[in-house]
């Protein structure tokens, strides 16, 4: 169910017992309803008022077929039935009681418009918005007081539409009359404005419901969301650190988005320690992928023993020789000579590297540090057949042809 459609059955629980009996006030009931109908309209309520719904539908029901088809009672029958239904919950039935009801037309002029825009909620509410804005539009226009609940409505209609400029109106003047919106109203506006892509207004109102309401996840993410989509980072960054401390960043996308953003704002060192910390707790998969990023995040710290260690553990799972390449770069960057012509030497044996051509150059360096000229010598000449290593690769030949 949409957000909209959960917004419209809200609206429609709970106004049975206002709505059943105000028809027409009490001092005209004689004129328009027989004293049984009212007499039977009273014990539905006194029902309704204690959950017997099934016996309200029964009395409701067996006083139908003793009405004109196009009678006043017969109509305030039909309204009461579907209002019934939907304190069950049961729309369908309360829709097909309603449409007969309006269908009589002879409901007074306001109680037809109540009555159009309870119909129109049920369509809202069902998947019908199509349908539903037509009478709800037509309603609002036929009642002296509409509430802030009915633009509500028909802006969460607007919204389902995709007519977002349309649910803003509405919005507008849901909250006219309140000052501040309630929680739906502001999560509402929250929706609206980000689909409208105003991002700033979307900012204020993500912030004041994380200071209005009680703590939710929902609203933080969608805070965090809206900095980035506005390149505010180090905003972001704050509000990802706050959420994580509250144990609202649990899931392991999330914990890798704040990761990042850890590591944009220059505190790589926090990032790496965090994907650590997550990865013994489980929330964020030992994946050679993450291990890599684990790696990648010590380089930009400096910390190139963590970085090795981490990609050990990646080179477990990963059938390439891209970790290998990466964790003997680390081990050429230390000058540890050994660990770099090892590392290297099973890169270039598994193959499946984006950079062969550096791989080779490398291994070479490793080679000549560790005597191995000839063996240096043939991997430079490897290296001169990629273009972006060609040329360090012939300096390097004809510099071992200049020692002999």
């Amino acid at each position: 169910m949409t957000f909209g459609n959960r917004i419209n059955r809200l609206a429609l629980k709970g106004w049975v017992l206002v709505l059943v009996l105000s028809l027409v006030g009490p001092d005209v009931w004689s004129a328009t309803v027989s004293r049984s109908t009212y007499r039977l309209l009273e014990r539905v309520e006194n029902l309704i008022e204690k959950s017997a719904y099934k016996e309200a539908l029964a009395k409701l029901n067996a006083m139908l077929p003793k009405l004109d088809s196009d009678s006043l009672e017969k109509a305030v029958i039909l309204r009461t039935i579907a209002f019934v239904h939907i304190e069950q919950g049961g729309y369908a039935n309360a829709e097909k009681a309603l449409e007969q009801c309006l269908s009589i037309d002879v409901l007074p002029d306001e109680q037809a418009a109540f009555s159009r825009l309870t119909l129109g909620e049920i369509y809202a509410s069902t998947g019908k918005p199509e349908k539903a804005v037509t009478l709800l539009e037509e309603g609002l226009s036929r009642i002296r007081s509409p509430t802030g609940q009915h633009y509500l409505v028909l802006a969460s209609v607007y919204y389902q539409l995709k007519q977002y400029e349309q649910a803003k109106f509405y919005m507008k003047k849901a909250v006219a009359g309140k000052g501040k919106p309630d929680e739906t109203g502001y999560r509402m506006l929250l929706a609206i404005h980000y689909q409208l892509g105003d991002y700033k207004k979307a900012v204020q109102i993500a912030t004041d419901l994380i200071e209005r309401f009680p703590p939710n996840r929902d609203y933080w993410l969608q805070l965090i969301g809206l900095y980035q989509e506005l390149d505010q980072y180090e905003k972001a960054l704050a509000a990802n650190e706050v959420a994580y401390s509250q144990g609202f960043i649990i899931e392991e996308r999330h914990i890798l988005n704040l990761a990042n953003l850890m590591s944009y704002q220059e505190t790589p060192y926090k990032a790496a320690e965090l994907m650590m910390r997550e990865i013994v707790a489980d929330r964020v998969k030992g994946t050679s992928k993450n291990w890599k990023r684990i790696a990648n995040i010590w380089v930009l710290s400096r910390e190139y023993d963590r970085a090795a260690s981490a990609l050990k553990k990646a080179s477990v799972v990963d059938p390439t020789g891209e970790i290998a390449f990466k964790l003997g770069r680390i081990y050429v960057e230390q000058e540890k000579w050994k660990e770099a012509h090892a590392q290297l030497l099973t890169a270039l044996q598994k193959g499946g590297l984006k950079k062969p051509g550096e791989a080779h150059l490398l291994f070479g360096m490793s080679c000549y540090e560790l005597h191995f000229n000839d063996e240096a010598r043939k991997s430079f000449v490897n290296a001169q057949q990629y273009s972006n290593t060609r040329k360090s690769g012939k300096q390097w030949v004809e510099y071992i042809d200049s020692e002999r």
